[in-house]
């Protein structure tokens, strides 16, 4: 079984969630926006939505110092399911992936600043 990840809508509209792996299956009533985040696993073509939480095992916690590894996380189905891409163009991309974009942009850009008369940076 796969493990969900987080994936990041990146596409240029708001997508429809359905209740199942189809375009033509029906639409769940509520869309996940541009910049949303969502917990699924990539199931060919379809991102299969999945609910993620995680919670104090507290039988665990009794006799332990710290609270390093007795958290637990569960998954649950949402019945719920998410186009992956249309038309060869990714609608969604993988939190780490879209991370690691971000900062490669940032490290690209020149710094926001002025060069005084003495030569030191003024950040504007």
């Amino acid at each position: 079984e796969q493990r969900p990840e987080i994936w990041v809508c990146v596409a240029g509209r708001n997508i429809p969630f359905r209740k199942g792996a189809s375009e033509h299956a029906e639409t769940a009533g509520k869309e996940c926006k541009v910049g949303d985040k969502v917990n699924a696993v990539l199931d060919g073509e379809w991102l299969r939505v999945l609910h993620v939480a995680s919670h104090l095992d507290a039988a665990q916690a009794l006799g332990h110092r710290s609270s390093h590894g007795i958290t637990k996380m569960t998954v649950e189905e949402t019945g719920t399911y998410l186009p992956y891409g249309v038309n060869g163009k990714k609608l969604f991309k993988s939190y780490k992936l879209y991370m690691f974009e971000e900062s490669a942009k940032t490290e690209n850009d020149p710094p926001a600043c002025t060069t005084k008369e003495d030569g030191k940076c003024s950040m504007m």
